[in-house]
């Protein structure tokens, strides 16, 4: 009975602090350090894909891309905006498709497939084309 009781404690003081996370959570990518807490929480693996401006002050999204890998399809993460000389960062669950990139001007950017496997991704924005390795 003991350990019932225990265990309901501990149940308990887990719901209580999951629920702060929970009420941020509005089905829009607004929030990497919610993001992030989903993540952990979850236990998912999780893609770090860096973004570097080396050209223009602008925004940048992540979007999941279509099956022939030419179109974006969802919109899974908002980079904001990221000045000449910086770098944004999201942290995001793999797909099998792998994400794409919309830049300043809402161009859909293929590149290499990102973002389908645990790791890390460094990408470049310079003279209007993303480029990752």
């Amino acid at each position: 009975m003991k350990a019932k009781r225990i265990l309901a404690l501990l149940m308990l003081g887990l719901a209580l602090a999951w629920l702060p996370a929970c009420e941020s959570i509005t089905g829009e990518d607004d929030d990497d350090n919610t993001e992030l807490l989903l993540l952990a929480y979850l236990g998912l693996n999780k893609v770090q894909i860096n973004l570097t401006n080396n050209s223009t002050s602008g925004s940048f999204t992540l979007w999941t891309a279509s099956n022939d890998g030419l179109s974006c399809v969802t919109q899974a993460a908002d980079f904001g905006t990221i000045a000449n000389g910086a770098t944004g960062t999201v942290t995001i669950a793999p797909v099998s498709g792998g994400y794409m990139f919309k830049d300043p001007s809402n161009n859909c950017q293929a590149v290499t497939p990102i973002g389908t496997s645990v790791g890390v991704a460094n990408c470049t924005w310079d003279g209007g084309v993303i480029s990752c390795s």
